[in-house]
């Protein structure tokens, strides 16, 4: 199998692994904006806390699900290194990128 069927293979796997855990994402940053916005819950503070709280836990764990699974699986099949991209000093995950950046392999 070519390289450009293999990464485009691991990039879909990659997107169905994280729908999940983006949608559990979601649903925590929703409550916990709703939480902090709506204040008309008639619950006590320590509850309020609790509520929060596992808002906030609710989104790290989505968050580092996601990053494992990324490094996991959306990987170039030539070197192994997950695709990034540069621009301005600012970097992140190349999503469909054409060529890897690192050993210049056809991704697309």
């Amino acid at each position: 199998m070519d390289t450009v069927q293999e990464f485009q293979r691991r990039r879909r796997e990659t997107w169905k692994a994280v729908k999940p855990f983006i949608a559990l994402m979601g649903g925590g940053i929703a409550g916990f904006i709703l939480m902090i916005v709506a204040n008309d819950f008639n619950l006590p503070l320590d509850k309020k806390f609790l509520v929060l709280l596992f808002l906030f836990v609710l989104i790290g764990i989505s968050i580092l699900f996601i990053v494992l699974i990324i490094r996991a699986k959306y990987v170039c099949p030539r070197c192994n290194k997950i695709p990034m991209y540069e621009y301005s000093g600012q970097g992140g995950v190349d999503l469909n990128p054409d060529v890897c950046p690192y050993c210049g392999a056809r991704l697309k």
